[in-house]
C-alpha cells in the first residue's frame, strides 16, 4: 500500500537554479526581517509616532511572509511560486544591495564639517529638530545643539533657526525646546528664532525659507546642523530647495545603537526621496 502510494504519487517539478534562487532569497529576505523587526521592537522603548511603528510592523511581515508561502505554493504551482520567489529575491537583494552601500557611504564617507570661520557675514545657522524628552533634547539633538553653540559663540554675527515641530508623544515643540536650550547655554534670545510647525526635514526646510524670506534674510548663507548620518539627505533636499552655497556642520550619534536605528530610518527616508 505504501509503494502504490510513492508510485501513484506526482513528483515535484524541480527548476533549474530554483535552490540558489531560494536560499539568497531567504537570506536576504531573514536579514530584511531581523532589521525592520527590531526596529519595530525598538519603538516601544524609544517611539518615534504610529506611522514609523506600522511601517516597521509591516516591512516585517513582508520581508518574512513570502519565505513562508513559497513551501505551500511550490507543491500546487510551482513555475508560479518560482516566479514570485525571483520577484521577491529581486527585490530584497536589491534591499540588501544598496543598504550596504548606504551604510558604507554613510560610514566610511561622511560629509565633511565646516569651520565657522568660513562661513559669511550674517549668515544663518539651520539647526534640524528630534526628539525631545519632556522640555528636554534627548541625546542625539543636544548632539545637535552643543555643535550650534559652538558654532554661534565662535561666530557673534550668525542667526541661528532652530526647526522642529511637536510630536505625537512630545509635550512640546522641538523648536521651543531648542530655543530654550540655547538660550540656557548663553545665547542671546534675539539671535535664536524657534520654527515649531514642521514634523520632517522636507518641512524643516521649506518653513525655515519662509521664515528667511519674511525676516529679510533671503539670500545668506545658510549653515546645517544635524547628526552626521542626516546630512546627505539634508544635502539633497537643500539643493532641491534652491539653496546654493551651504555649509554643513554633521554632529555625532550619541550610541552605536541610536546610529543604527536612525541609520535604517535613514535609508527608508533616502529611498522615498530618490523614488519619489
Amino acid at each position: 500500500m505504501k509503494r502504490k502510494k510513492l508510485k501513484n504519487a506526482a513528483p515535484t517539478a524541480k527548476i533549474k537554479g530554483e535552490k540558489a534562487v531560494r536560499i539568497t532569497g531567504y537570506i536576504c529576505g531573514a536579514i530584511i526581517f531581523l532589521l525592520f523587526f527590531s526596529y519595530f521592537l525598538r519603538q516601544f522603548v524609544f517611539p518615534e509616532g504610529a506611522t514609523t511603528r506600522i511601517f516597521a510592523a509591516a516591512v516585517s511581515a513582508c520581508a518574512l511572509l513570502p519565505l513562508l508561502i513559497y513551501p505551500l505554493l511550490k507543491r500546487r504551482l510551482p513555475r508560479f511560486a518560482y516566479g514570485l520567489l525571483c520577484i521577491y529575491t529581486v527585490l530584497a537583494l536589491f534591499f540588501c544591495v544598496t543598504f550596504v552601500i548606504h551604510l558604507w557611504d554613510t560610514l566610511f564617507f561622511p560629509a565633511e564639517s565646516a569651520e565657522a570661520s568660513e562661513l559669511e557675514d550674517g549668515a544663518v545657522v539651520l539647526v534640524f529638530g528630534s526628539k525631545i524628552q519632556g522640555t528636554q533634547p534627548a541625546p542625539p539633538l543636544k548632539k545637535r545643539l552643543d555643535m550650534a553653540v559652538a558654532v554661534l559663540n565662535e561666530r557673534p554675527d550668525l542667526i541661528c533657526i532652530v526647526a522642529g515641530g511637536q510630536g505625537d508623544d512630545e509635550i512640546m515643540p522641538e523648536g521651543e525646546a531648542m530655543r530654550n536650550y540655547l538660550i540656557s547655554a548663553g545665547i542671546a534670545a534675539e539671535r535664536v528664532i524657534a520654527e515649531t510647525e514642521s514634523r520632517n526635514t522636507i518641512a524643516n526646510i521649506a518653513n525655515s525659507k519662509a521664515i528667511m524670506t519674511d525676516m529679510g534674510l533671503e539670500g545668506r548663507q545658510v549653515a546645517c546642523i544635524s547628526s552626521s548620518f542626516h546630512i546627505p539627505r539634508i544635502g539633497l533636499l537643500m539643493e532641491r530647495a534652491g539653496f546654493e552655497n551651504v555649509r554643513y556642520f554633521p554632529a555625532p550619534s550619541p550610541t552605536p545603537a541610536s546610529l543604527f536605528f536612525s541609520l535604517i530610518r535613514e535609508y527608508c527616508s533616502r529611498a522615498k526621496i530618490i523614488f519619489g
